[in-house]
């Protein structure tokens, strides 16, 4: 591949690394993914990663390492609008929804059409952050028997600094705002590197407490101008409360019996971490794990609460 930025070994692709699209016909949606299997050993089991917004499959690569080493296949899917996934809106930057729907749709195609015939027979487990993890508890409850467990990193269930608003007012307003759906959300704008450093109380990455792991985002985003994302539109700010508030009200999200590990993170300044985890606690299924320490993005944070996470799944995958 070119446009490799000059990292460490482990933010690299690992051995044996392989990419492809997938396009869902039922949603006109062509979806990019990498994937890759043990060297030596038969997978015990396939890792299906869940993206969070504007997200993209080498920022994944160290955690594709993790798994392979403990003998998991894994793949990695980028959903449409981000990534190397195909766009819609003549600006690549914007980061649209036609709904969750097709989103959850697309994943079971991606799933019966490319992961089944790839691993046949193989145990299925959810790795889901944020706006992915949202997404994944929706297909949970379409889609009960799919996923042997499933962790979450993180997850969009109310987003930090609105929940104290109450649902009406801004789903009232949204749809104002939806009068010019394809724009950016309030302060939005195409990517700039400087997002990453946007902490207004220190100037540190609002998204992550590990130097190297936020440099390796950036370095991946100038390396290969293609994987470049911007903010979100109104529209998907729109389906994005829809679908919040579906899992909040739902009776059926306390009815996912799938083994779930929800990582909250405790310092998130992008998701509520107290909606999230009063989701958690209304499923019989989930095990919640406090991270303290964390920031928003659990997987690229620093080696005590990254591996904690990791290690916990793993835990919980082996328990099964």
């Amino acid at each position: 591949m070119n446009n490799i930025p000059d990292l460490e070994p482990r933010f690299l692709a690992p051995t044996g690394w392989k990419t492809d699209d997938f396009t869902n016909e039922d949603t006109n949606h062509r979806l990019h993914f990498g994937y890759a299997s043990p060297e030596n050993d038969p997978p015990k089991g396939v890792i299906i990663v869940l993206q969070g917004l504007q997200e993209f499959s080498e920022k994944y690569y160290e955690t594709a390492h993790f798994f392979l080493e403990h003998g998991y296949a894994i793949t990695v899917l980028e959903w449409q609008y981000q990534g190397r996934s195909g766009r819609f809106l003549p600006n690549p930057h914007k980061r649209h929804s036609d709904e969750f729907e097709t989103d959850i749709d697309d994943l079971k195609r991606f799933i019966e059409e490319t992961i089944k015939p790839l691993f046949p027979d193989l145990p299925l487990h959810m790795l889901a952050h944020s706006t992915g993890g949202n997404i994944g508890l929706r297909y949970l409850i379409d889609y009960p028997n799919d996923f042997q467990t499933a962790a979450f990193s993180a997850p969009l269930i109310g987003i930090h600094g609105l929940t104290m608003y109450p649902n009406w007012l801004i789903m009232g307003l949204l749809k104002l705002f939806n009068l010019f759906p394809n724009a950016y959300v309030p302060g939005g704008s195409n990517w700039d590197e400087r997002e990453r450093n946007s902490d207004s109380v220190n100037g540190q990455d609002k998204f992550s407490s590990d130097p190297a792991r936020s440099a390796m985002t950036n370095a991946w985003y100038r390396a290969d101008p293609s994987l470049q994302g911007g903010s979100a539109t109104m529209k998907w700010l729109l389906e994005t409360y829809k679908s919040m508030a579906f899992l909040r009200n739902s009776e059926l999200t306390k009815e996912i019996k799938t083994p779930c590990l929800f990582g909250i993170a405790e310092k998130d300044t992008v998701v509520c971490s107290r909606v999230s985890r009063e989701l958690a606690e209304k499923m019989p299924s989930a095990i919640i794990l406090d991270l303290a320490n964390s920031k928003h993005e659990v997987l690229v944070e620093t080696d005590d609460i990254r591996d904690l996470f990791l290690n916990s799944f793993l835990s919980l995958i082996k328990s099964q």
